[in-house]
């Protein structure tokens, strides 16, 4: 058996010395009296026959001894055996041996050195001296380069300023923050979090004591991309609020957030609340759930839902797999529905998870409201308007989105009957409507977001 470096001794030592042998690509073979021979690397002294450099890594000088007696009574030549400390060796160095020597020129250097290598010891601290050098020019080179990226993005925290300077974008474009995550938006205003507005959490967070701050979570029918952002649910229930003509007290103003985010369904808005607004002090929170959250819950992990209650929107899944260049399917590849689907479960999961989230804001004082999504199914008059915009969102979305849509009313009637806090179906507002409000299945247009609004409006002010 033959090897270009011998490593007699695989304690630290051994191990620094492999990973040198590795970034040179050496070959190698390892021989310790002790450890147990883990691996084809490791190998016994009889079985080695040609080595170019034998290299004793132990650091006890009797050792060293043993070692090196061993070797020449196997008639290894004693030219070739060298002892080896390499002290606080990092692995951060191993670029700079690449930088150093060559294959050729390690073992060359180290076998024309003495048996204690006291040349190669100078040549090492060198190594070290220039590596820290280097380090040193890198660490002003990276400050300069930090010193740029936030004068030029003043507004942006860390995460946002990864992604924004980011030559490769997810598929998705899923941002990920500590606890939360969000779906990027390029069009919007607000480059931290992509919210459809900018949020001062320096001002709501001092506001004045006449100032109640309500904010508005949801998914894509909160958030209302198809229509301008005064005329979304936030925008228009915050006029309301603010309005003599809608009751609203002189002396009273509100700040009402949209925080609604594409896709996102009850457990990624309590922790958005938990993450970015618990600490504002809000008044009252509002939440418009149920529709997604049939829809990501029936292809969600299956163990997941059923021991934790947990479902989460598709994308999650897939970015993780992107991310170990996985190629395993998920249920979100097929457009058509492959399991059956167990709707009590669901149902079950989503009323935890809307209980949940009540808890939560109501623990930390403010008034918590749930209103299930309004849902054209629902609607009693659908005008042709409407009817040609489920039909052309049947062709976009994936067919398993509208597989509940048979089951819808039971559905509901179920989940009032579980669901152990109080929410109020927006259904009521759009249902006896003979008016354009929705622009598919579930999103609304600016009508829609009026007419809703109103009905959040009066249930806000009979509660009050």
């Amino acid at each position: 058996m033959k090897c270009d470096v011998l490593v007699y001794g695989f304690g630290v030592t051994g191990k620094h010395v492999l990973g040198i042998c590795k970034e040179l690509r050496l070959t190698y073979k390892i021989v310790d009296d002790f450890a147990l021979p883990f691996g084809s690397d490791f190998v016994s002294l009889e079985d080695i026959k040609v080595a170019r450099l034998i290299l004793i890594c132990l650091n006890d000088e009797d050792a060293q001894e043993n070692a090196k007696n061993k070797l020449l009574q196997l008639d290894f030549d004693l030219n070739v055996i060298k002892v080896i400390n390499l002290g606080d060796f990092r692995n951060s160095y191993l670029e700079s041996f690449k930088d150093r020597f060559s294959a050729i020129s390690f073992i060359d250097t180290l076998l024309e050195d003495d048996y204690k290598l006291n040349n190669f010891q100078q040549i090492y601290k060198e190594i070290i001296k220039e590596y820290k050098e280097k380090k040193i020019k890198e660490v002003e080179s990276k400050k300069e380069l930090l010193k740029k990226v936030e004068d030029k993005y003043p507004e942006l925290n860390s995460f946002a300023r990864i992604f924004t300077t980011s030559f490769k974008q997810s598929d998705n474009d899923l941002l990920h923050y500590p606890y939360f995550h969000v779906f990027t938006d390029r069009s919007c205003s607000d480059k931290n979090f992509f919210f459809r507005e900018e949020v001062d959490f320096h001002s709501l967070k001092n506001r004045d004591i006449n100032t109640k701050f309500v904010l508005c979570f949801g998914s894509s029918v909160m958030r209302a991309d198809e229509v301008a952002l005064e005329s979304t649910i936030a925008k228009r229930l915050e006029g309301l609020l603010n309005s003599p003509a809608g009751g609203g007290d002189s002396l009273i103003s509100y700040k009402v957030l949209n925080l609604g985010i594409s896709g996102y369904n009850t457990s990624d808005m309590c922790m958005l609340y938990l993450s970015l607004f618990e600490s504002l002090r809000p008044d009252i929170v509002m939440c418009v759930f149920f529709g997604n959250e049939l829809i990501t819950a029936s292809i969600s992990d299956e163990s997941l839902l059923r021991d934790c209650m947990l479902y989460y929107h598709p994308f999650v899944e897939s970015e993780c797999r992107n991310i170990f260049d996985s190629k395993i399917p998920l249920y979100s590849d097929f457009r058509f529905r492959i399991k059956e689907v167990d709707y009590g479960l669901i149902l079950k999961s989503i009323a935890f998870r809307i209980e949940q989230f009540s808890r939560v804001v109501s623990s930390s004082g403010a008034k918590f409201y749930g209103f299930i999504t309004p849902l054209l199914h629902q609607k009693l008059h659908k005008t042709q308007d409407e009817l040609h915009g489920q039909k052309e969102a049947l062709k976009t979305y994936p067919p398993y989105y509208f597989s509940h849509l048979e089951y819808e009313e039971s559905l509901l009637r179920e989940f009032k009957e579980i669901v152990k806090v109080k929410v109020y179906d927006a259904n009521y507002a759009t249902t006896s409507s003979k008016e354009t409000l929705f622009l598919d299945w579930i999103h609304l247009n600016a009508r829609g977001c009026d007419v809703v609004a109103w009905y959040m409006y009066e249930v806000m002010m009979a509660n009050d």
